[in-house]
């Protein structure tokens, strides 16, 4: 029972931030252990006191200074760790909104980003398995 026994585990949430037919993407900074100078759509750890949605919605401002609407999900994910273990995580579709700012405001996390076109994702080099949920999230979104 949960009253006799607590767990602290790291839970992810990843975003797929869809405006006309173009997805938000960036590419990860070189100096990144995971995946460096690879493209991705954001996303990263769940805070304490957060669900899957707030998270969502503050990577997105955190990592690139967009506000969006996180719609539905679309995937899930695990993350294998060092020691064997599994990270869990939820992909969400999410409607841009607009910028917090006057345009994008990248973290350090990042050194470009662009709005890609659906139809030109295999163009560009993803973390494995983010072409698939951009495909899934956006044919939610669509229609």
């Amino acid at each position: 029972m949960r009253e006799e026994e607590k767990h602290k585990i790291e839970v992810h949430v990843a975003t797929i931030c869809v405006r006309n037919y173009k997805v938000l993407v960036a590419k990860r900074s070189p100096s990144r252990e995971l995946y460096p100078d690879l493209w991705e759509c954001g996303g990263g750890q769940v805070k304490g006191g957060e669900d899957f949605e707030e998270a969502a919605k503050r990577q997105l401002k955190e990592e690139f200074g967009v506000v969006a609407e996180p719609t539905r999900v679309v995937d899930t994910y695990s993350i294998k760790t060092e020691d064997g273990g599994k990270i869990p995580g939820v992909v969400y579709a999410c409607e841009f909104i607009g910028f917090v700012k006057d345009g994008p405001d990248l973290s350090e996390e990042h050194t470009d980003y662009r709005w890609q076109p659906v139809d030109g994702i295999g163009e560009i080099n993803l973390i494995p398995g983010v072409k698939e949920n951009i495909e899934k999230a956006y044919s939610s979104i669509k229609g």
